[in-house]
């Protein structure tokens, strides 16, 4: 495909924030308190994740970026086998209850090319914060984008509404005024009855790849008009991220090569 070649856009960003923390060590021994592995780290590193990693991508395509999310973030602690990769186990810490939105804090909508939500339904954007965005963004015209992992999504209109398979089967109303995609993972994504079909890579880990696609989803969008190609140069995006570990910010030089 031709790869486009991106304007940088302003961007309203709105979602939850978390720190993935990675601790990389050996495996040489089980201890001898209980039949568990002891690992020994040797290095360890911290990324944003969530809707951190979707500021980092769309930051990386050109885009400027104002990011409002929850005040304290969620963490996660993944300890990592430094020799195969393998992920041993993963800890979360979230606060409860995770601090809502409040709608009438936000900037006017008419100063952004776009709105883009990544909500994981923790809390800090509920439904009816959903809804309330929806209709500012019809009043101010402006291009909504979602990323979210809610069932029910009533009330929310007019949007551009990125869904895994999954998500998209539990989904409990469609409504018509909404443009649904569905990332099919290797199979590729799905829009209105057209499958795009997705790059053929090894995948090495899926974390973040469905931040990536829509990042760069909204960017191209955002510069082409185009769902479907869209569509084809977030998959590829996508297809690069599942090729390394944990959340991959894209380096656009990489997709031009």
């Amino acid at each position: 495909m031709d790869i486009p070649l991106l304007k940088p856009s302003k961007i309203l960003l709105l979602g939850e924030l978390c720190i993935d923390k990675y601790l990389f060590g050996t495996v040489d021994r089980i201890s001898p308190e209980a039949p568990v592995p002891v690992v020994k780290i040797n290095k360890w590193e911290e990324k944003e994740g969530m809707g951190g990693n979707v500021q980092s991508n769309l930051t990386a395509l050109g885009n400027e970026v104002t990011f409002i999310h929850n005040h304290e973030p969620i963490k996660k602690t993944r300890i990592i086998d430094s020799r195969s990769s393998q992920q041993l186990i993963r800890l979360d810490r979230e606060d409860t209850p995770v601090s809502k939105l409040k709608v009438e804090t936000l900037p006017c909508f008419k100063n952004f090319d776009a709105i883009v939500i990544s909500d994981y339904d923790k809390g800090f954007l509920p439904l009816h914060v959903l809804a309330e965005i929806s209709d500012k963004a019809y009043l101010y015209d402006a291009k909504l984008f979602i990323d979210t992992k809610k069932s029910y999504l009533n009330g929310v209109k007019g949007a551009y509404i990125k869904l895994n398979e999954l998500e998209y089967e539990a989904l409990v109303h469609e409504d018509k005024s909404n443009k649904y995609i569905v990332t099919l993972g290797s199979k590729g994504t799905k829009y209105k009855n057209t499958t795009f079909p997705a790059e053929k890579v090894d995948m090495f880990d899926p974390t973040g790849a469905g931040d990536t696609f829509l990042s760069a989803f909204v960017s191209c969008f955002l510069t082409t008009d185009d769902v479907g190609a869209s569509i084809r140069f977030a998959n590829k995006c996508a297809a690069i991220s599942v090729t390394k570990l944990g959340c991959h910010t894209i380096n656009p030089d990489k997709i031009y090569e």
